[in-house]
């Protein structure tokens, strides 16, 4: 199995600590950008360069804040890594290891689904509250685009949306892998674009409590903080407290259909 990361777009000083921060599990890191390439070798990890451009300018051009299409760039990368390897691990780079992967993780794990991806919530007034608050138009129009879209593509659960966490993705299958990638590509989809294609293709199968039994691995529980979207103020930690309430109570519920032993967080 292959540990996987992967980076594209401008760095900034959030990515550059989260790279520095990172422990080095031998993971393999597609790059795009000869910039990113240089840096993030210099930390000490193996990477390919998948372009010397920052993007893949077919795809988009810039932050996903401003261009929907961005987070096809992790599509990509999981896909060409399941190509090339078979078996990997992807992990973003705030999905911290906090215990060993030792042969309980392996075995678990390969026992279960070719692909295994923990489920994260959005709570509705909370979404909501990010739009109806916010005098950013930029942030507007993006917090509108994403509410339209995840109203669409997310299993519904006590007054939250609830959709695949792409930040840690178990795959051994890559027909799967290029099968999202298609989705993508021919739904246009926007924003949350890996979870928005994954769900699609659960959810043709698979209600919320069977995403649980097969899809939701065993080693990681969801996404907290309000998944960084908000910045630090009153307001903030008022919402990010709310946002980890519903997620906290949302992981009780996935604990009480799928046991955890928990090797990683996502922060």
């Amino acid at each position: 199995m292959q540990i996987v990361r992967t980076f594209w777009g401008e760095m900034n000083h959030t990515y550059t600590l989260q790279i520095i921060d990172s422990i080095n599990l031998n993971e393999i890191v597609y790059v795009w950008g000869k910039d990113n390439y240089d840096f993030i070798i210099s930390k000490g990890f193996r990477c390919i360069l998948v372009s010397d451009q920052p993007y893949d300018y077919t795809i988009s051009k810039a932050h996903h804040l401003h261009d929907y299409r961005n987070m096809h760039h992790k599509l990509v990368c999981i896909d060409m890594a399941t190509k090339e390897f078979g078996e990997i691990l992807f992990l973003d780079w705030d999905c911290k290891l906090i215990k060993v992967l030792d042969d309980n993780f392996y075995n678990r794990i390969r026992s279960g689904n070719s692909i295994q991806v923990p489920l994260y919530m959005y709570p509705k007034e909370s979404l909501d509250s990010l739009i109806d608050n916010n005098t950013d138009e930029v942030m507007t129009k993006f917090f509108s685009n994403l509410r339209k879209n995840i109203k669409k593509y997310s299993y519904d659960w006590n007054g939250c949306y609830v959709l695949p966490n792409t930040g840690f993705v178990y795959c051994r299958d890559s027909s799967l892998t290029s099968h999202l990638c298609d989705l993508s590509n021919k739904l246009e989809l926007e924003i949350l674009v890996e979870e928005f294609a994954l769900y699609i293709y659960t959810s043709s199968m698979y209600s919320l409590e069977e995403y649980i039994q097969k899809i939701e691995p065993s080693f990681i529980s969801g996404k907290s903080n309000g998944h960084g979207i908000i910045q630090g103020d009153e307001e903030f930690c008022t919402m990010s407290n709310i946002w980890n309430n519903y997620q906290n109570k949302f992981n009780e519920y996935v604990s009480s259909i799928k046991e955890k032993d928990i090797y990683f967080l996502h922060d």
